[in-house]
């Protein structure tokens, strides 16, 4: 009988082109306006060099508000395909991270998130934009049934590609 281990697709490699590839999720923070529960919202990210997830959010959105107030948060990414119907059978990604406002400095990591949303650096010169760095804590991945893991985040670091 072969290894089953053999057969289990590798989970950090999917992962890793999950978060490569989706583009955008669903920033789940804490909410302000009603205490204790969590509020999702669709964002657009990029990854700076060392794989964690860049966001533009405004000044204005209940998000930011919310991340102001408390920086915990989740990005859930999902992928979607035309071969695969079932909507539990697709993989996805819970990206827990803590919200840190990006350094002005940080010249490289606006530049990948530009290069991805061209259109966006008028949001960011003229509008009440900011850059925000989820940084990760850990990460959650549900490939399909009984396929599940928690990750650690150093898959995140583009030192080593399988």
């Amino acid at each position: 009988m072969p290894n089953s281990a053999e057969n289990q697709p590798n989970l950090e490699n999917i992962a890793k082109k999950l978060l490569a590839e989706c583009r955008h999720g669903v920033l789940s923070t804490h909410s302000n306006a009603a205490e204790g529960y969590p509020f999702g919202s669709r964002v657009p990210y990029a990854l700076d060099q060392q794989g964690r997830v860049i966001i533009l959010i405004s000044q204005l959105a209940q998000h930011t508000q919310n991340i102001q107030a408390n920086k915990r948060v989740s990005l859930t990414l999902w992928q979607t395909t035309h071969e695969q119907q079932d909507i539990q059978q697709q993989p996805r990604l819970v990206y827990l991270a803590d919200a840190e406002p990006l350094p002005e400095d940080e010249e490289n990591a606006f530049s990948l998130y530009f290069q991805a949303y061209p259109d966006t650096q008028d949001y960011y010169q003229n509008l009440d934009f900011e850059f925000y760095r989820l940084k990760p804590i850990k990460l959650h991945l549900v490939v399909g049934f009984a396929q599940v893991k928690w990750l650690d985040t150093d898959l995140l670091s583009n030192k080593k590609s399988n």
